[in-house]
Parts: C-alpha cells; sequence; structure tokens
C-alpha cells in the first residue's frame, strides 16, 4: 500500500508542475517527497511556508512554491491554505535561495543547509522549534535575506556568515552558542542580542562587525578570546564583565571604531593586539597583573584617554614609534599609573620612558570621590544609582558594571561607586 501512495505522490507533483494539478485525496502520513533541494514528510499541520498565493496552472516561477505549499484544489482549508502541509526535515543547500517569493518558514522538526535562504529578499519569518540537536555548522543559511524574526531558540551551532547582511533583523534571542563561524552578524542590523550563554572559547572573528549592534544581554561565557574585529564598528558602548571575565587575549581591531566607553577589564588579560581598542571613547584603561603586550596602535586615536593604570611589576611589550603616532601602543597623552615599587623599571624601559610615568598611590584615577548621598546610595545592603554603575575596590580594581539591579551582591567592604553624574565612597555591611 505504502509504494502505491508513494508513486501516487510523485505523479501529483508532476501534474502540477506541468500545470495541469487537479483534486486529489490527501496522502498518508510518514511518506516522503523530495523537491528543490528540500526533503518533505507528510503529516497534519508541521510544515508551511507562507506569504504568495498560487494558482492551478502556476507559472514557471512559481512552481517550486507550489510544490513546497502543495496547493492541489481541493485541499484547501478555511484560511486559504492547504490542510494537509509537510513536516521538513532538512532545507538543504541553497533549497530557497535567491528566492523572490518566500515570506514565512513555521514548523518544527528541520534544520537547515549552507545557503538554504541565501538572498531571500521577502523571507521575514524563520520560525523553527526543532527538538533536538543539529550537530552542523552551515554557512550564509540567512546571509543577505530579509529576516525579520529567527525564532529557532534551540540551534546552537552557526557557520560562517549565518546572518550576514541581515538588515531588518533589529533583534535576536539565542539560548546558547556552542559553535560559531567568523562574520555570524556582520553587517546586520541586530541593535539587541540576548544571548543565554556562550560556551565556546574563542568569540568569532567579525561576529558584530559593522552591525548596529548596541546591547549585549548575555547570562554566561567560557569566552577567553575576543576574536579580530569581532565588535568593530557596532555601537556598543560597554563590554561587562560577563563578556569580559574569562578573556585572556583581545585579538587585532577587535572593539576597533567603536563607541566603546567601559570595559570590564579581565584579571588574567595577557595581550591586546593590534589596534584592537582603535577610536573608542575610552576615558581610562585597567590592565592585569599579568599583561604581557600591547599591540601596534592598540589605543590609538583613543582622543579621550588619560589614564592608563598597568598593574605588572614588569612592563609589558609595547609599539613606540616617534614619528608616527598612529603605529604607538598609546596616545601619547595618556599618564601611566604603575606599581609604585616599579616606577624606575617602566622609566627604564626603551617604550615606556616616552610617557608620563607616575605610581599608583598618586591617584585613584576615579576622580573626585563625593560624600554619600541620594545619588549614590545602599538599600537593602546593595548599591542603588540612575543609570550605568561602575564598582570599584579602593586600589582602583574594577568589580561591578551595570544597572542597579543587574549587579551582583558584593561581599562587605569598602567600594568607590562611580556614575554619570557622581562618584562616591560606599561602605557594604
Amino acid at each position: 500500500m505504502k509504494a502505491t501512495v508513494q508513486k501516487l505522490v510523485v505523479a501529483l507533483v508532476m501534474l502540477c508542475v506541468a500545470g495541469m494539478a487537479k483534486a486529489a485525496a490527501p496522502v498518508a502520513d510518514g511518506d516522503t517527497l523530495v523537491y528543490a533541494n528540500v526533503v518533505y514528510e507528510t503529516g497534519s499541520r508541521y510544515w508551511k511556508v507562507l506569504g504568495h498565493t498560487l494558482q492551478p496552472g502556476c507559472s514557471e516561477a512559481d512552481r517550486r512554491l507550489d510544490i513546497v505549499l502543495f496547493q492541489l484544489p481541493g485541499w484547501m482549508g478555511d484560511d486559504g491554505y492547504p490542510d494537509h502541509t509537510y513536516k521538513a526535515k532538512i532545507f538543504q543547500r541553497e533549497a530557497f535561495a535567491n528566492d523572490t517569493l518566500v515570506k514565512e518558514v513555521s514548523g518544527a522538526d528541520g534544520w537547515c543547509e549552507s545557503k538554504a535562504f541565501y538572498n531571500t529578499p521577502n523571507l521575514e519569518i524563520y520560525d523553527i522549534s526543532f527538538d533536538g540537536v543539529a550537530f552542523t555548522m552551515p554557512d550564509s543559511v540567512f546571509m543577505n535575506s530579509g529576516l525579520k524574526q529567527f525564532l529557532d531558540f534551540n540551534q546552537r551551532y552557526f557557520g560562517n556568515s549565518y546572518f550576514e547582511g541581515t538588515s531588518r533583523l533589529d533583534s535576536i534571542r539565542i539560548e546558547e552558542i556552542v559553535a560559531a563561524g567568523k562574520n555570524m552578524f556582520k553587517d546586520s542590523g541586530v541593535r539587541k542580542a540576548k544571548i543565554d550563554r556562550l560556551s565556546l572559547s574563542a568569540l568569532p572573528e567579525g561576529m558584530f562587525e559593522n552591525s548596529r549592534l548596541e546591547t549585549w544581554d548575555l547570562w554566561a561565557s567560557e569566552v577567553t578570546e575576543i576574536g579580530r574585529r569581532a565588535f568593530k564598528n557596532c555601537h556598543l558602548a560597554i563590554a561587562d564583565n560577563v563578556l569580559m571575565g574569562k578573556v585572556t587575549s583581545v585579538a587585532d581591531e577587535a572593539f576597533a571604531e567603536s563607541p566603546l566607553e567601559v570595559v570590564a577589564w579581565p584579571d588574567g588579560l595577557k595581550s591586546i593586539g593590534a589596534r584592537a581598542f582603535k577610536s573608542t571613547s575610552l576615558k581610562e584603561v585597567r590592565l592585569s597583573p599579568v599583561i604581557e603586550s600591547i599591540g601596534e596602535g592598540a589605543f590609538a586615536d583613543c582622543q579621550q584617554l588619560t589614564a592608563v593604570y598597568v598593574m605588572n611589576p614588569v612592563p609589558p611589550a609595547i609599539v613606540w614609534d616617534a614619528a608616527e603616532a598612529s603605529r604607538r601602543s598609546l596616545p601619547l597623552q595618556a599618564k601611566v599609573y604603575v606599581p609604585d615599587a616599579n616606577v624606575n623599571d617602566y622609566l627604564a624601559d626603551p617604550a615606556w620612558k616616552n610617557y608620563v610615568i607616575v605610581g599608583q598611590s598618586e591617584s585613584t584615577g576615579l576622580g573626585a570621590v563625593v560624600s554619600d548621598g541620594d545619588a549614590i546610595r545602599v538599600e537593602g545592603g546593595r548599591i542603588v544609582a540612575d543609570g550605568n554603575i561602575e564598582v570599584y575596590t579602593p586600589d582602583g580594581r574594577l568589580v561591578a558594571t551595570g544597572y542597579a539591579d543587574e549587579l551582583p551582591a558584593l561581599p562587605s567592604g569598602l567600594y568607590i561607586v562611580r556614575t554619570s553624574a557622581a562618584t562616591a565612597k560606599i561602605a557594604l555591611r
């Protein structure tokens, strides 16, 4: 019986392609057909591709989509779509690449191969709830598409350029990224990214390069390396402790040409690549006791940068060029604060001696500390203030940053707290 039904399905497909579709009885659940590199499995209310209406005798350009919906006369429901739709298992390579008709894809149990929806300008919604994990890393799946909503929260593996060029994609929610290729959101319209967990060690090259990213909502991260151009020329202003907490290296141009103002400098940071923070809005930099190297032009054109705190007693390697300011690791206007016992070591270094070197005891680097008041206060054992808050230990180490309801519970002790409006010394008991 099953073989007979399969033959019927194939025959119906051929009739539709020929423009001679006729009424027919629905096929049985579990039968399959393949068309346009897409595998379909029959079943009730599992799969549909929306956004167009096709008639019997469809044009040559419409035939592929006619098969996707299997819109044979007599099968139409009250809503104008087929009563009997199909559950796709795999969108194979270039299944709908360059298609101008597909607008919405929704259903269950499916995943995409490379370029499945590449350059689909009218695709707006991809709503899949895949019950399982696809261990493939397809490339350019939605590259240059018109995608507005991506609702596959279970997807964990992303290949190169997965969402590159999706200029209409304003926000994204992903539960976990286990692996990702380069340029994942490059040139995209994403302003807000909510990612519950980053389970990869290296943030990929060009991840948000030239995107509109403003808000990075991240709950947990295993990232130890920020990849090349990961946030270059995006709109990110704060790199918080969740993202930066375990980072040991920041690659070339990682944050270059972004409006970055605040960085939760990690205690384990060892290396900063060339032009990593070039042309950002940083006002101060705090480097860990294990920092080993600061690349060429790492902070070039940071015109607001006036204070650099280097905790390492051994001067890290930097680039100094008397003729070309753009090659210098640090701008010349920045005053450098080092451990008091090592001032002479820095002054003896052929590169560091060109800067103003000061012992750290001479400045907290936090400006004037005002008395406690309404601007910054303690309520219920927690620090409260308007806007973004930075919390430092008395020796100047940043321990927390974020809005009041985002700050972690801090141990009892004395802290220096800074907002855009005030700086205060706070005691938590």
